[in-house]
């Protein structure tokens, strides 16, 4: 066991902290890289404000199951997602949550996954060569049409 205080922070502005590097379309990637600056459990400062991250699959298994009563999501995530009119299990809290992490974790189940695996598969395949096409063809696209009818 280790306390919060204890845990490592990745190197950021003393004023800041880490709020300069998680801007942009690669915040994956730079939470990547903290995980290899500090280990798989670490907490980031944007301002103010502490955030603690964890790429342990083993403990973000047991916070999972602790959702909603001891773990909850950060508080500007529903915002974010209710303004971008996404109303699903990523924003959702209570019993909302709790009705769709069984939906939710019963279709990311393994097995399932293997199971429908060949189709996505080939609906990927299908997807990635329209865009080749029109690539080659020179043709515009509703990216975001062919996005929500592949998901």
């Amino acid at each position: 066991m280790r306390s919060i205080k204890t845990l490592p922070v990745p190197k950021g502005d003393f004023i800041t902290g880490n709020l300069k590097q998680f801007k942009g379309t690669n915040q994956h990637q730079v939470l990547e890289n903290w995980v290899k600056e500090c280990g798989d459990v670490y907490k980031v400062r944007f301002l103010t404000k502490h955030v603690i991250v964890s790429a342990n699959n083993t403990i973000n298994k047991e916070i999972l199951k602790q959702r909603p009563e001891k773990f909850r999501r950060y508080g500007k995530m529903d915002e974010i997602l209710s303004e971008m009119d996404i109303s699903g299990v990523f924003n959702a809290e209570g019993n909302t949550w709790r009705r769709q992490r069984l939906v939710t974790s019963e279709a990311l189940n393994l097995k399932n996954i293997k199971s429908y695996y060949p189709t996505i598969s080939k609906i990927t395949e299908r997807l990635l060569n329209k865009w080749i096409q029109a690539e080659a063809n020179q043709t515009i696209i509703d990216v975001q049409k062919d996005m929500m009818r592949y998901t």
